[in-house]
């Protein structure tokens, strides 16, 4: 459809509404806030929010516009979020109407970057009930969640996000004995949130697991078997690194919707119907055998695991990886970050090599210089 608008603050008025239009956004949700359905009212509790925010692109227009009360107003900040995760209240009608007006949303701008693969900032995801034998219960004994629940993966985007992200993952290395460098730990968090996106998951203020996500590219192809469309050689994937503390049936299950929800909210939304994916995770990592499977299993030095997968969205494609053009335009988006531009990012920091990203922290010195030359494109 041409080239895409870039997001940028758009202003066609100052936002002071009328009575008139207070009354008819208020209809929308029958006088209750759209996302939590607290009932309000204007000049006491209710306000009027852009659900796409002005600041990346959203307008003034009666579509854009909902009925929240002042806390999630405040919650929801300039944060994009899907209509189907965030306005339960909305009628029908106007669900309907503010869904249509968001997906012209996607397709119109062009958000994608090295620090936002995704269109919004927050997702829901359901941790799916789990049925069958219990993961680790060596008598094998029954076990079943309750009704799958939902929780919200979340972009790191502030600051302050970035130091949390960072204790828990200093955390979850000194769990699994591989805390070698509290610096290189920091400067891990630091490269994936200048050169990638982080999402995560939290319940009750407590960060359950997070994913870096990079779009990388390898001088050297991996080789993937494929039963369907013959071995293919792989130059460019998304490349996930999942930690997760917790070793329980819960913390497995979230873990392994993430590594499953996010590329297919990405290939969802650049309309892509295959997605190359490097999942990488510690072997002692408990969760390990259930988020990698287990016949694509190699090992890289004594701490790693890594596992190369295809996430396919229509069975019937039947294009190789490299003859598909919508997924390579998308890869080329990624082509400014270079090895030059990392490599001056590693001489900033003091890092010497172009795989100290994983090297550093997760493999044994003795190996690290025994790596593919693996680069972020």
């Amino acid at each position: 459809m041409g080239d895409k608008l870039q997001r940028q603050k758009i202003n066609e008025r100052e936002s002071n509404f009328s009575y008139e239009e207070k009354l008819s956004i208020a209809v929308k949700s029958n006088e209750r806030c759209c996302h939590c359905g607290k009932k309000v009212y204007f000049g006491y509790g209710a306000t009027v929010e852009h659900f796409v925010p002005l600041s990346k692109g959203g307008t003034n227009r009666m579509i854009n516009l909902v009925m929240l009360c002042k806390n999630c107003n405040d919650t929801k900040s300039d944060f994009i979020y899907r209509p189907m995760d965030y306005l339960p209240y909305l009628s029908d009608k106007d669900y309907e109407d503010i869904s249509g007006y968001f997906e012209s949303y996607i397709n119109s701008f062009d958000f994608v970057n090295r620090k936002n693969l995704l269109a919004c900032d927050v997702y829901d995801v359901k941790v799916n009930p789990i049925s069958g034998y219990k993961l680790y219960n060596n008598n094998k004994t029954k076990k079943m969640y309750t009704a799958g629940s939902f929780h919200s993966v979340k972009r790191v985007i502030t600051q302050a996000d970035v130091e949390r992200i960072t204790e828990y993952y200093i955390k979850y290395l000194k769990k699994y004995d591989c805390l070698d460098d509290i610096e290189a730990a920091k400067l891990n968090i630091l490269f994936w949130y200048t050169f990638g996106c982080i999402y995560y998951v939290e319940k009750n203020k407590e960060i359950k697991t997070f994913v870096a996500v990079t779009v990388t590219k390898t001088n050297e192809p991996f080789i993937v078997k494929n039963n369907t469309y013959g071995d293919e050689e792989i130059y460019s994937f998304l490349n996930m690194d999942i930690f997760t503390y917790y070793s329980n049936d819960y913390s497995a299950t979230l873990s392994w919707n993430l590594v499953r929800q996010i590329p297919s909210w990405i290939s969802s939304e650049q309309n892509l119907n295959k997605m190359p994916i490097k999942i990488n995770i510690l072997k002692n990592d408990r969760i390990s055998n259930d988020i990698v499977e287990p016949e694509s299993i190699f090992y890289i030095g004594e701490r790693l695991i890594e596992s190369f997968t295809i996430l396919c969205k229509d069975i019937n494609d039947t294009k190789r990886i490299s003859e598909d053009t919508k997924l390579q335009d998308f890869f080329d988006k990624f082509a400014n970050i270079n090895k030059e531009n990392l490599d001056k990012w590693f001489k900033e920091h003091d890092a010497d090599s172009m795989n100290w990203m994983i090297a550093e922290v997760l493999l044994p010195e003795s190996e690290k210089n025994e790596q593919e030359d693996i680069i972020t494109e």
